[in-house]
């Protein structure tokens, strides 16, 4: 290509790169010149626009030619070096200010970059005269240009700035670690070749806009969203990021696209324990897979959107996240089950996404309330709603509500013909004590104990693994709202406390999940009273209101049944909305404090049941980290305080003094009664 010539010409006129073959800039003994050509290999599979490419070959170029001093080449692992090789390297002249700051900041902050010149600045002005000398190139000295750079908002905040700081960054990281080979683009050209499509997968086929998906379980609605996706990425060079809420749908969302023939990556916080599980044991392989993953370097990264935003919030090398968000593709899905808080990250992220890097958004839910899919609209400029027709909807008749004015712990003789008449079951309770009760009062009841399984989460990551993988094969599951949502599993009759409506119809799609095609029969779902009031008193009321009139649930009418009972004015959304907009004001380069903000922080801690302790120690004796944090137990900030109260914890170690059951899962003493 014509202007790749024009730009490495433009480079030798100041610099003659043969120059740097005769430099280290690796341990291993790779010259500057080989590490550069590894960088711009890399580069060539971005999909940037010609001046930004002519600007990063020529920053690729300089970015590590400091190194060729002796006080590096000598002593390449000191790690305490005075003068940085990025000081030098942006020190040549005739750099633009974006240049010589993408440079400058490639390694450390712009800060510490600055507090050195100011100590070191002798020792600077000496190793600037060497590389000048050795690479016969004119230099400056910049140590005034760099404090200036410190005041100058506006360059700190110019975009494109952040843009080719992130690609450098990028390239730098991926020539570094070997890889060869980026996969982007979006084709389901083979994947999904179905005789008949509905409508919503029909539109989703020809749509080019930001869309709203609004459709129930089994109606392809994630196959609408790849069609989506296929359309816009027309040139198949974008990257995709689909977001999801929890773990484990993101496990399930990965194996599923895997297994359709995509190149995908995960990221969540306990992603590197399920590669390692998922590669048998193989520690080094996982670590690496997943340090690659965290580059997007496939064409669909599944993820939670906390591994994808903090990006927004200076975390280290953000600049680079963003540069790779340019002109991608967005799938949430499941908005349902975020709370405003979250919301208000999602939202205010993705339109800052969409004003400053281009990137084109599809929002999903099976079911989603008018009003804030109105929201969800306004926030994000959407203009295209989808959903299956009348008529489609119409063959939707999977479930029958039966509203029993009882509590869930009266009804066991139900629960237990309904077994031994061959159905498989499901028992949801709102509390984890509750369901634990439950759990031993089937337990005792059934013919064969080993029916029975329990899912909820008070779980250790080991235990919560082999569960998920024993349901399917299990004919009663007892539960709390860890049913609710991600676990793909096909049951024939629900035992429920009411909860609010939206939390109802997310439990309902646990039983009769079928594709509409596939629907035969009409399966039961009976409501029960709850007495744990965990929920606010007047949405129990109307979702009881509403319930009670329900007979066969019409799919038409889960739009009426959402708005009749939701009724947030969304306070807390508009709170935390403004605190982000506040924050993302500040996105500059070269920023970074890792303090993500409340917005982001993760409430609750991680502790390890006292029966495990033994276990634990030996697991970091051999140096199983994997197996060693696979014992934790997730718990929330109020459960934290009151197992505090309950003096049942060691606040140094995170050691909790109640007992665990392998089955039953953590097991809460006094103030058990709270979760």
């Amino acid at each position: 290509m014509y202007f790749i010539s024009q730009a490495i010409k433009e480079v030798d006129t100041i610099l003659n790169i043969n120059l740097l073959k005769n430099y280290k800039a690796k341990l291993n003994g790779q010259s500057i010149y080989s590490h550069n050509q590894d960088l711009i290999h890399i580069l060539k599979q971005l999909h940037i626009s010609k001046e930004m490419y002519n600007q990063l070959i020529k920053i690729i170029n300089y970015h590590d030619i400091g190194k060729v001093v002796d006080s590096f080449q000598n002593n390449i692992t000191n790690t305490h070096r005075k003068v940085r090789h990025e000081m030098l390297s942006a020190s040549v002249k005739r750099l633009t200010d974006i240049e010589r700051i993408a440079i400058l900041t490639h390694h450390k902050s712009l800060t510490e970059i600055q507090e050195r010149f100011f100590i070191y600045y002798d020792e600077y002005l000496k190793e600037l005269e060497e590389m000048s000398n050795k690479l016969n190139i004119e230099v400056e000295d910049i140590s005034e240009i760099v404090l200036k750079y410190t005041r100058n908002k506006d360059l700190l905040h110019n975009r494109t700035a952040v843009k080719l700081k992130g690609l450098l960054n990028y390239c730098d990281h991926l020539g570094s670690a070997g890889l060869k080979k980026l996969y982007t683009g979006i084709d389901t050209k083979d994947r999904y070749n179905f005789n008949n499509l509905t409508t919503l997968q029909q539109q989703t086929k020809c749509e080019d806009e930001d869309v709203v998906i609004i459709s129930a379980t089994g109606s392809g609605k994630t196959e609408a969203s790849l069609f989506w996706a296929n359309n816009i990425d027309k040139y198949k060079n974008k990257r995709l990021f689909y977001i999801l809420p929890f773990t484990t749908s993101i496990n399930a969302m990965y194996k599923r696209l895997n297994k359709d023939g995509f190149k995908v990556s995960m990221l969540h916080n306990k992603a590197e324990y399920f590669l390692y599980k998922e590669l048998d044991g193989d520690y080094i392989t996982s670590k690496k897979q997943y340090q690659l993953y965290k580059y997007f370097t496939n064409q669909i990264t599944v993820s939670t959107i906390y591994q994808i935003f903090k990006a927004m919030f200076n975390c280290r090398f953000n600049e680079m996240m963003l540069s790779m968000y340019q002109d991608s593709i967005f799938i949430i899905d499941e908005i349902h089950c975020y709370d405003e808080k979250q919301l208000a990250l999602i939202l205010t992220t993705l339109k800052y996404l969409k004003d400053n890097y281009n990137i084109k958004i599809c929002i999903m839910s099976a079911s989603m309330p008018t009003k804030l899919s109105n929201l969800i609209q306004a926030e994000l400029n959407i203009h295209k709603k989808l959903t299956l027709t009348k008529e489609e909807n119409d063959k939707i008749k999977k479930h029958k509500i039966i509203y029993k004015d009882m509590y869930l712990q009266d009804d066991i003789s139900l629960m237990i013909n309904n077994y031994n008449n061959g159905n498989k079951i499901i028992v949801v309770a709102n509390t984890v004590k509750k369901a634990q009760k439950m759990y031993q009062i089937l337990k005792d009841n059934i013919n064969n104990s080993d029916d029975i399984i329990l899912i909820h989460g008070k779980f250790n990551q080991r235990d919560r693994e082999r569960i998920e993988k024993q349901i399917k094969d299990k004919k009663v599951l007892v539960g709390t709202q860890a049913i609710e949502v991600s676990l793909n599993i096909d049951f024939d009759a629900m035992f429920t406390e009411i909860s609010p409506i939206d939390s109802q119809i997310q439990r309902w799609g646990r039983i009769n999940r079928k594709k509409i095609e596939e629907l035969k029969e009409i399966k039961n779902i009976y409501v029960y009273n709850s007495d744990d009031n965990i929920y606010d008193k007047d949405l129990i009321r109307k979702t009881k209101e509403v319930l009670q009139k329900i007979d066969i649930v019409n799919e038409n009418k889960i739009q009426e049944y959402l708005d009749y009972t939701y009724d947030k004015d969304f306070t807390e959304y508009y709170k935390y909305k403004n605190i982000c907009e506040e924050i993302f004001k500040d996105i500059q380069i070269a920023k970074w404090d890792n303090n993500y903000n409340e917005i982001i922080s993760f409430a609750g801690a991680s502790v390890l049941p006292e029966k495990f302790i033994d276990e634990y120690q030996k697991y970091i004796e051999n140096k199983q980290y994997y197996e060693a944090n696979s014992l934790f137990v997730n718990i929330s900030e109020g459960e934290y305080k009151y197992t505090l109260m309950n003096n049942a914890i060691d606040k140094d170690n995170s050691y909790i003094y109640y007992d665990y059951d392998e089955n039953v899962g953590l097991q809460f003493g006094e103030y058990g009664n709270f979760f």
